[in-house]
């Protein structure tokens, strides 16, 4: 797939990756928090993976229109969804839906619901984006949906708010990271229509 423009991930799903911002190289590990200076931990970190597919994942679910969430309800389960994508698990702590609210552009004082009800609908798009990023990242193309997040979505991290609503996420390094020069998208910057800025991504040595 030539530079992979486009990405399918399942029936009708496909992502395009034609953008600069997705296609350029991807950043290294950076420090991340919403309050300046004081460093806020996440277990989620490696959800900077995800970013370029969200859009399309959240517009297949039905939570957007012209690429925006319908209102609060939808951004709510578009936090919880995150969340899923990563632990997989319908069941949060608030702590844990920070890096989540910031990128469905939740106040993180906002109070969403902890616990998400799947559709089957849900459920099998999640598992097609996750299969479709296994299968398009030449050294997973054989790895399973649980390997994909133990290795890289459930990584620690942190988030530092260098400005109002503007964050930098650090992820940190870990064993198999140098797989993380075969990806065929960046994850430096993450940049999405209902985020209130991009986000600066830093990853191990990356």
């Amino acid at each position: 797939m030539d530079g992979f423009a486009e990405v399918p991930i399942g029936p009708g799903f496909v992502v395009k990756l034609t953008d600069p911002i997705a296609q350029a190289p991807h950043a290294g590990t950076a420090s991340a928090n919403p309050s300046p200076n004081e460093p806020i931990r996440v277990g989620d970190a490696g959800v900077a993976l995800l970013w370029p597919f969200l859009t399309r994942f959240f517009d297949q679910i039905g939570l957007l229109e012209e690429d925006n969430f319908l209102g609060a309800d939808a951004k709510a389960r578009g936090v919880m969804l995150i969340h899923y994508l990563v632990m997989e698990s319908t069941v949060a702590e608030a702590p844990q839906l920070t890096l989540p609210k910031i990128l469905c552009g939740v106040p993180l004082e906002t109070v969403v619901p902890l616990q998400i009800n799947l559709t089957e609908q849900e459920r099998s798009i999640s598992e097609e984006l996750l299969s479709a990023m296994c299968k398009h990242w030449p050294p997973l193309n054989s790895s399973s949906t649980a390997s994909l997040r133990k290795t890289f979505l459930q990584r620690r991290g942190s988030l530092i708010e260098t400005e109002p609503n503007i964050h930098t996420l650090n992820v940190s390094s870990a064993p198999y990271d140098m797989l993380l020069d075969q990806l065929p998208w960046q994850i430096g910057t993450i940049r999405l229509g209902f985020m209130p800025a991009p986000m600066t991504v830093h990853w191990g040595g990356h």
